[in-house]
């Protein structure tokens, strides 16, 4: 590998972009006449260059063994560590096992340390905690679910949703815009925050109001699909002028270099046959412009009720169904002919004969619809009747029922709200369903909100509910509030529950006075006064155990966890009493049922988190000696720029490498920390533990002098130690309290001086390799180092030579344009004179 010298100047255009055009008159090379005359100052700035750049290897080397260091401690030296080594507890008999039939283990989990786990045995367990619950009333008289599905309402449907702009830049790039369907809500509706909003194409747009939220819905979707110009941040965007839809930029980018493709499917929908300027691209509002936005196409409804899924839910059960389908028709012995309209339109629609034969086609309908639902949930369960000329959904047996679609236009053409249903509809708003939550009294929103201002649960209050909110938020404010309870709406008998947060007797869900609104829409009476409902208070579990054999004691618990003598006992069922022969439990036990415990180390685990510790200890010891052995070879400085383009990759790869090897050489604070590391066995063993005890566990001296005072680790030895005397493995690593330090706490201390996150262990400071560079992992110190102050220093230094050398030029410059000058007139003068005198 061929590399100039290092100490050779470098050029000095390349240090300050030396330009002109020297030596037309005079005939001489300026430019490299000014470099050989400013060697002096481009040598400093090469050197001031590399210099700064072993500061910043010197910086990250440094950093290197910081890290290392604060990673063992975060990782196996502190409490909270997720392979923490340092709690004795660790090495103890942690790992509990239960015995018995397997009837009643599988009740039985438990953990923790205790001296007694030999000794204590589940009798049986009585009964389980549990929270107060209460189930409301059914709510409302199952009504049927009104829609505007008849043989002949009108449909229309959206060509622009979903569909797509492609524009094209004059350079070929390529923007494709594709209206969207959906987008994610922001915090601009609290409510709905987060969820999926399906935009209305449909939408009336009579109103300003309803043209700007129709925008914004369009450019959130547009967003989240970061559909931009190409420069980060600049979204395409919609903008109204008028009545008039036009595109934009969020940046303001000129789109006049776009052109829209007359392929594309939001421009064909839109009436547009050619290319055309995306900056002229418009979208009425108005449905009697050409290009109107909503570009609709009619059909039947009976090809949309074909063409189209509506989501039904009978009870518990789910179907995804075209409520119009080729083996319904069959069934019902009917045709498509026969549910549309088409054969009609020559007949006067204000005549009778017209207004039989509408009625007769929109009950073949019906027939249809009542057999596709036959087929899916059984006979007699979802009635499907004709109310006001139009199909209508409900149950025969009370059973909820609920319609749904994702999709808004298939909504609007059905004409029914999201989840709509024939008993609450959770989307819609308490006023919406004020008659279903036993609320008629309130005959308007002003009077319903003066109500909900004391809406009380528990004695806390429910704030921000209005007349205009929907069930599904009344139920999230509840569960998000103080007041202790989760709320959910069963849709299936559509009955509310409450539940008490936390379990145990003494808990009571308080809906206030028998009058209070929370009795209303919560309570267990229907609007009869009746009892339709049901409350349970909470209750206690109750375990029966036997300590040493022969004392028997009955514990109670508000949950079902309980402490016996340091063991944690979790149940999840009973076991363990006899019955009467009704079926009632009595105070008799099983004996046979009985559950007993044994314990001991967590040997795999615990060996686990000691060879991970060494392993990462063993990486310090061993970077840290040959960061203290290895000499620098000054041979090999940091590369110049001019160095680095004669040279491939790999080879710069080597160089720098070379480079960097034995910048902390001689460094103070590094082989201070190297001679700790290398004397922590030997303080080990003085400071109390037995060298013997250390071989018998694995833990030796590495008798390698030069690896740095590294410690082996025999694994075998380590977890026969476990198996057979744990104490003693505790002893060893994390000591006995204070009268032997463990090797955790010993390497604790010994890095401490070097490297923490823990400044008040160590005098206020983090340590002296943090001090010298700092750590990312302590952003405190990023600034605050040695390392920084001495960059700073020689940046400024550079920053001093580079306007040396600028003045350096041009002075140089300004003489040899002087003298050019001068030459260039005694030319002019010398073709004068020749002129004269021939």
């Amino acid at each position: 590998m061929a590399v100039s010298s290092t100490s050779s100047t470098s050029s000095g255009i390349g240090n300050t972009s030396l330009r002109g055009f020297g030596g037309m008159a005079s005939g001489l090379d300026r430019d490299s006449l000014i470099e050989a005359m400013t060697q002096r100052t481009n040598t400093k700035i090469t050197e001031q260059r590399q210099e700064i750049t072993r500061t910043t290897w010197k910086q990250e080397a440094y950093r290197e063994i910081t890290d290392q260091v604060l990673d063992l401690e975060d990782n196996f030296l502190t409490f909270t560590g997720n392979s923490n080594i340092k709690d004795a507890d660790l090495y103890e008999k942690s790992v509990v096992t239960t015995e018995g039939s397997s009837d009643s283990t599988k009740y039985i989990s438990a953990s923790g340390i205790s001296d007694m786990t030999a000794h204590v045995a589940i009798a049986g367990v009585k009964q389980l905690a549990t929270s107060a619950t209460l189930v409301s009333a059914t709510k409302g008289e199952a009504k049927p679910i009104q829609t505007r599905i008849s043989a002949d309402a009108a449909i229309a449907t959206s060509n622009l949703s979903g569909k797509s702009l492609d524009l094209k830049h004059s350079s070929g790039r390529v923007i494709q815009i594709a209206f969207p369907v959906n987008y994610i809500e922001t915090a601009a509706d609290p409510e709905n925050e987060g969820s999926t909003m399906t935009i209305d194409y449909n939408a009336d747009l009579s109103t300003q109001e309803a043209k700007e939220e129709f925008i914004r819905e369009i450019n959130l979707g547009l967003k989240q699909r970061k559909v931009t110009t190409g420069t980060d941040g600049d979204y395409i965007q919609l903008k109204l002028d008028g009545d008039n839809i036009k595109l934009t930029s969020e940046l303001g980018t000129d789109l006049s270099d776009y052109t829209v493709s007359a392929s594309s499917t939001a421009a064909s929908a839109l009436g547009y046959a050619v290319d055309f300027r995306a900056d002229n691209f418009t979208i009425s509002t108005n449905d009697g412009d050409t290009n109107a936005y909503r570009s609709t196409q009619s059909t039947s409804m009976a090809d949309f009720l074909k063409n189209n899924s509506m989501t039904v839910t009978y009870g518990s059960t789910t179907a995804e169904l075209n409520l119009v389908n080729d083996k319904a028709l069959e069934k019902a012995g009917l045709t498509m002919a026969d549910i549309t309209t088409g054969n009609l339109d020559g007949m006067d629609k204000e005549s009778d004969e017209y207004k039989e034969a509408l009625a007769q086609k929109t009950e073949n309908l019906r027939k249809v619809v009542q057999q596709t639902m036959d087929s899916q949930f059984g006979s007699r369960k979802v009635k499907v009747e004709v109310k006001d000329g139009a199909l209508a959904f409900n149950s025969y047996d009370e059973t909820t029922v609920t319609l749904h679609s994702d999709d808004s236009t298939i909504r609007d053409n059905f004409g029914i709200d999201k989840n709509a249903s024939n008993r609450v509809n959770t989307s819609l708003s308490l006023f919406a369903n004020r008659e279903k939550l036993g609320l008629g009294d309130y005959e308007t929103e002003e009077e319903l909100n003066e109500a909900l201002k004391d809406l009380n649960i528990n004695g806390t209050k429910i704030e921000g509910i209005t007349a205009s909110t929907s069930v599904n938020v009344l139920l999230k404010k509840i569960n998000n509030s103080d007041a202790g309870v989760k709320a959910s709406y069963l849709s299936n008998s559509g009955r509310f529950v409450l539940m008490a947060t936390e379990t145990g007797s003494g808990r009571e869900i308080d809906l206030g006075a028998e009058n209070s609104i929370a009795q209303k829409i919560f309570g267990t009476k229907n609007s009869f006064g009746y009892e339709d409902g049901s409350s349970q208070d909470g209750q206690d579990a109750q375990l029966t155990y036997i300590y040493g054999g022969s004392v028997k004691e009955t514990i109670t618990s508000s949950t079902n966890t309980f402490n016996i003598d340091g063991l944690e006992v979790k149940v999840s069922g009973t076991f363990g009493y006899e019955k009467d022969a009704d079926g009632n439990l009595t105070d008799k036990l099983d004996t046979s049922q009985q559950v007993s415990f044994s314990a001991k180390a967590d040997v795999e685990g615990v060996t686990e988190r000691v060879k991970k510790f060494i392993e990462s200890y063993n990486k310090i010891a061993e970077n840290v000696y040959k960061q203290i052995t290895t000499r620098p070879d000054k041979s090999y400085m940091p590369l110049t720029d001019e160095q680095k383009a004669e040279m491939k990759d790999k080879e710069i790869e080597n160089w720098e490498n070379k480079a960097k090897e034995g910048l902390l050489y001689g460094e103070s604070s590094v082989r201070s920390l190297s001679d700790s590391l290398q004397s922590v066995i030997s303080r080990l063993i003085s400071g109390g533990v037995s060298y013997d005890d250390m071989k018998e566990i694995g833990i030796t001296m590495s008798d390698d002098t030069f690896d740095g005072g590294q410690i082996k680790f025999d694994e075998d030895k380590f977890k026969a130690a476990m198996e057979k005397n744990p104490d003693k493995v505790s002893k060893v690593i994390a000591g006995d309290g204070d009268n032997v330090k463990g090797l955790a706490k010993l390497v604790e201390d010994t890095l401490t001086p070097y490297a923490t996150r823990y400044a008040t262990r160590n005098g206020n400071s983090y340590g002296r390799l943090v001090e010298e560079a700092g750590s990312e992992k302590l952003p405190l110190t990023i600034r605050n180092n040695q390392s920084f102050t001495t960059l700073k220093t020689q940046n400024s230094l550079l920053e001093t030579l580079k306007t040396q050398l600028s003045t350096e030029q041009q002075r140089l410059i300004n003489k040899y344009t002087a003298l050019e000058t001068a030459i260039s007139k005694m030319n002019s003068q010398s073709s004068y004179l020749s002129g004269i005198f021939g």
